[in-house]
């Protein structure tokens, strides 16, 4: 009959080993956070939302921002969790002007008209 030998150090370093998973486990359930979700409220308020055109240089570009714009709008709408805003509120109106002023000021050389052309 042979004996097995194991080396000295072996020993200790399984019972350290041992040790550290009987601590972890311990100690996981002190560290688990919790998280509740209450559905019993079945109708949430959609979020009213403005989508802007977005703005194209060429009369094909603007056509494309257009629908970009009503793409996003429509699914937003279809999700339930939002409600568009009319295009023609005022607010709306402000930062299209405002968005415009931006793009041709950047567009218009030194010297050039400080305020777009209205038409």
């Amino acid at each position: 009959m042979s004996k097995s030998r194991r080396a000295p150090g072996s020993l200790a370093r399984l019972a350290a080993t041992a040790l550290a998973c009987v601590l972890a486990l311990g100690l996981a359930p002190a560290s688990r956070a919790q998280l509740q979700v209450d559905i019993t409220r079945g109708h949430l308020e959609p979020l009213p939302i403005a989508v802007l055109d977005f703005y194209g240089q060429s009369p094909v570009g603007r056509e494309r921002g257009q629908d970009v714009a009503k793409v996003i709008t429509a699914d937003l709408e279809r999700s339930g969790l939002f409600r568009p805003i009319d295009r023609r509120a005022s607010s709306i109106r402000r930062a299209r002007r405002a968005r415009r002023q931006r793009a041709c000021s950047r567009a218009m050389p030194i010297g050039a008209r400080s305020t777009p052309r209205r038409s």
